[in-house]
C-alpha cells in the first residue's frame, strides 16, 4: 500500500535590515514588506511512501523553498534553479536502519536545531546575517558558512538504541571543478544523537576535502621552476601553459564539529551549543558557544538566544549575537511571531555591526 503526502509551511512578513561599516563609515538598510521566512523556511514537500511487509519502507521525497511574497518559485533567493531546489532523495527503511540517496539534510542542521529555538531562522545565527560557523562552514557540500545539505549523497541511519542513532552520510566530489564548493569535494559526515523524554542531544563531524589539481576545463600554467600549478587565463613567463587543467582545491579541507543539547522542564527549555570550524591551511579557525532558553505561557513563547564566536587566526574577528523572538499561537497550524537580532563584529570584521527585526505570521499545512 502506497501513501501520498502534501505538506508545506508559507512564512511572510515586514522585515528591516541595518548594516554598520565602521571602516568605510558605512550603513545599509533593507525594508520589505511581504518578506519570506522569517521564522521558518517557506516550503511544499511532497512524500511518497509504501510498506514493503518485514517491517521494510520504502519512498521518495521531492521538496521546493520558494521565495514567498515574490513571482521567483525556481529556488529560494536565486534566479535560477529546478523546481525541486530542497529535498529530493530516495529512501529505504529496514529493521537495520534507513537508507537515503539524492539530495538531503545534513546531519549539522541536527545540532543546529538542537541547541536554540530559532532553526535556521532570524536569532538563531545559523545563516543570515551572521552565520556562526565563522566562513568556514560547509554550504552543500563546499565552502560557505552552515552546513545545510549535500548533493548525490548517500546516507545510513542506525535504528534506535533507547533513544541513540547514528549516522554516515558520503558525498564523492567531481574533478574538474573550481576548489572547495560542492561538485568538487569529498565530504564526510557523521553524526551522533540522542532523544529519549526531556533531553535531546546531537553531535556532528562534517568534513570536506578539496580535491588535488586535476583534469578540468580551464587553461592552466605550472611554473617550470617551482612544479606550482596556477589557474590563470594569461600564463606568466617561466610557465608552461597546460590546456585543460586547473586547481581545484590543492587538498585543503575545512573540518566542523557541531554538538547541541536542550532539557525540558514545565514550560522552560533550556539549550546549550558549540561548534569548531578549522580549515588546514589555518586560514579558518573559530569556535562559537551559545546559551538559550524558551518559556511557554498559554498561546504565547518566549526565547532567547546569546551567541558568542572566538576568531582565532590572526584576523581576530571576534563576534557576538542576541536573538530574541516571540511566538503567539493562533491556530494548530498558524502563528504570528516577532523576530530581532543584534550582532557586533569587531573592527577586524566586514558589516561590523547591525540590527534585523521581522513581524509576520506562518502557516503550515
Amino acid at each position: 500500500m502506497q501513501k501520498k503526502l502534501i505538506s508545506g509551511l508559507v512564512d511572510i512578513g515586514a522585515y528591516n535590515n541595518t548594516k554598520n561599516t565602521s571602516a568605510a563609515g558605512v550603513t545599509t538598510k533593507s525594508v520589505k514588506y511581504g518578506s519570506s521566512s522569517g521564522s521558518a523556511t517557506t516550503n511544499v514537500t511532497f512524500t511518497a511512501t509504501e510498506d514493503l511487509g518485514g517491517g521494510m519502507k520504502a519512498g521518495a521525497v521531492m521538496e521546493t523553498d520558494p521565495t514567498a511574497g515574490s513571482s521567483n518559485m525556481l529556488a529560494n533567493g536565486a534566479s535560477n534553479g529546478g523546481l525541486f531546489n530542497s529535498q529530493n532523495y530516495l529512501f529505504l527503511t529496514t529493521n537495520f536502519g534507513e537508507f537515503k540517496a539524492g539530495l538531503f539534510n545534513n546531519a549539522g542542521l541536527t545540532p543546529n536545531t538542537t541547541s536554540q529555538p530559532f532553526g535556521t531562522g532570524m536569532a538563531g545565527g545559523y545563516g543570515g546575517n551572521f552565520q556562526r560557523l565563522g566562513g568556514g562552514g560547509i554550504l552543500n557540500g563546499g565552502e560557505g558558512r552552515r552546513s545545510i545539505r549535500t548533493d548525490n549523497q548517500i546516507q545510513y541511519m542506525t535504528p534506535s538504541f533507547s533513544g541513540f542513532t547514528a549516522s554516515l552520510g558520503l558525498h564523492n566530489g567531481s574533478s574538474d571543478a573550481g576548489s572547495m564548493n560542492a561538485a568538487s569535494d569529498d565530504q564526510q559526515q557523521i553524526g551522533l544523537n540522542y532523544n529519549n523524554g526531556p533531553i535531546n542531544a546531537s553531535f556532528t563531524n562534517d568534513v570536506v576535502k578539496g580535491k588535488s589539481a586535476t583534469a578540468g576545463s580551464a587553461a592552466a600554467c605550472i611554473d617550470n621552476v617551482t612544479g606550482v600549478l596556477t589557474s590563470v587565463a594569461a600564463c606568466p613567463a617561466g610557465t608552461t601553459t597546460l590546456i585543460g587543467f586547473q586547481t581545484v582545491g590543492n587538498g585543503n579541507r575545512v573540518t566542523n564539529n557541531m554538538f547541541g543539547a536542550n532539557y525540558t522542564w514545565g514550560p522552560v527549555t533550556g539549550y546549550y551549543g558549540y561548534t569548531s570550524t578549522k580549515k588546514s591551511n589555518d586560514t579558518i579557525n573559530s569556535v562559537s558557544q551559545n546559551i538559550a532558553i524558551k518559556y511557554n505561557i498559554g498561546a504565547w513563547s518566549l526565547a532567547a538566544n546569546f551567541l558568542r564566536d572566538n576568531d582565532k587566526t590572526v584576523t581576530d574577528a571576534d563576534r557576538k549575537l542576541t536573538g530574541l523572538g516571540v511566538d503567539y499561537t493562533l491556530s494548530k497550524r498558524t502563528a504570528a511571531y516577532l523576530r530581532y537580532e543584534k550582532w557586533d563584529n569587531n573592527t577586524n570584521a566586514a558589516n561590523n555591526d547591525g540590527t534585523a527585526y521581522q513581524i509576520g505570521m506562518r502557516h503550515s499545512f
